[in-house]
């Protein structure tokens, strides 16, 4: 998609970000806890926007060389585009350079697409959260991926 642009998140971003939340997620976070994540000195967060329209976004703490991705979300209109793809694939880049050796998340157990495009990527299962989700209810599948080892996509 040649008019998408990957850029790291500012505080102003916060509130274009709720939305995609809202849209994306049963138990979204607020405004003022985006800007917070925005702002953290232990964390990364990256936009996606198309047509200066954003669209998705990706985050992750980090901290001792290794990084926990919070959240991934694309908005339904711009889902199958590509754009989750080339967001994991700039953080990936991203942990490389800032020295993060292991990224680390949770997804829905019944998120096949999601947990499709992670394997991709060389995320790999390592565990069950049992009843980690709630609205509704579900358990989360733990995956970790060694940085060396990744694939681009």
């Amino acid at each position: 998609m040649e008019n998408l642009v990957i850029k790291k998140a500012a505080p102003d971003d916060a509130y274009d970000l709720s939305l995609i939340e809202t849209q994306c997620f049963s138990t979204p976070w607020s405004e003022k806890s985006l800007k917070e994540f925005i702002n953290c000195d232990s964390s990364h967060v990256l936009t996606a926007s198309v047509d200066d329209k954003t669209v998705g976004y990706i985050g992750m703490y980090y901290s001792f060389g290794e990084g926990d991705i919070t959240n991934v979300a694309v908005m339904n209109n711009y889902r199958n585009m590509g754009i989750a793809k080339k967001l994991i694939s700039e953080l990936i880049e991203l942990s490389k350079k800032t020295g993060i050796s292991i990224l680390r998340l949770e997804v829905r157990q019944s998120n096949i697409v999601a947990i499709s495009l992670y394997k991709k990527f060389g995320f790999y299962e390592v565990g069950i959260r049992k009843n980690y989700y709630s609205h509704p209810k579900e358990n989360a599948v733990l995956m970790d991926l060694n940085i060396d080892t990744a694939t681009d996509l």
